[in-house]
């Protein structure tokens, strides 16, 4: 029978135990595969290089002599990148192109051939980092940018959101105004927001299309004060 088996490099030391766990559960799985089928463990190479699970590697095929295409190691890439932030919430691991290498090493020959095909993935991607560095795989560049504005603008005007608390909710309430004129509904608004009976009864108004959007912990009184003004129009 002729000699089916191949060399699966997996370093001994790691620089990324992360990235070297995923590249031995695809090498395992491709070992596992093959002994079912006959052959020699290590007689398939994954020509999948999907970290998430021991499915994702394809055992049978032929070894690729020259490694992984660009389009597989971004593949790869990804799938690393999306079950490091599925397992720890967000990627703590992967900065760079060395990061991902004991990945790659485990499935196929170590060499600068193999470290530039990782590079030029990563290249493609264009993926954005986090304030760490770390690269994020659920967003663009463009989105990390706003993000990142949004959050500045935020922290400038002291923003806090307040906790949940369901025995204490706040309540909204919609008013209907028969006005396509927003500066009425703001007019309105306004001096809804100044009344002295409402002192203290309500969160936040907010003119809206066709009316007013009040949240308030004290729903009653409000709705109470509305119907003292509107006693035929409250629904």
């Amino acid at each position: 029978m002729p000699d089916y088996s191949v060399d699966i490099h997996v370093p001994d030391e790691p620089a990324n135990s992360a990235a070297a766990a995923y590249g031995r559960a695809a090498a395992g799985a491709a070992g596992t595969s093959a002994a079912s089928s006959g052959f020699p463990a290590g007689t398939a190479a994954a020509s999948s290089v999907s970290p998430a699970s021991s499915s994702d590697a394809v055992a049978g095929e032929k070894e690729k002599p020259h490694g992984p295409s660009r389009s597989e190691c971004e593949e790869a890439i990804r799938r690393i990148l999306i079950t490091e932030t599925l397992e720890n919430g967000a990627n703590r691991h992967f900065k760079n192109s060395t990061d991902f290498m004991p990945y790659f090493e485990a499935l196929y020959p170590a060499g600068p051939g193999l470290r530039k095909q990782v590079q030029r993935a990563l290249k493609s991607l264009d993926l954005p980092k986090d304030d760490s560095g770390y690269y994020m795989v659920h967003k663009t560049k463009s989105q990390a940018k706003d993000d990142s504005e949004l959050a500045a603008l935020l922290a400038d005007a002291g923003a806090v959101m307040d906790a949940p608390n369901i025995e204490d909710p706040l309540q909204m309430i919609f008013i209907s105004l028969q006005t396509e004129n927003a500066a009425d509904t703001a007019y309105i608004a306004s001096r809804l927001a100044r009344s002295a009976t409402l002192a203290g009864r309500f969160e936040t108004m907010i003119p809206a299309t066709n009316g007013i959007v009040v949240l308030t912990r004290e729903p009653g009184a409000f709705r109470k004060f509305i119907a003292e003004l509107l006693p035929d129009r409250v629904i």
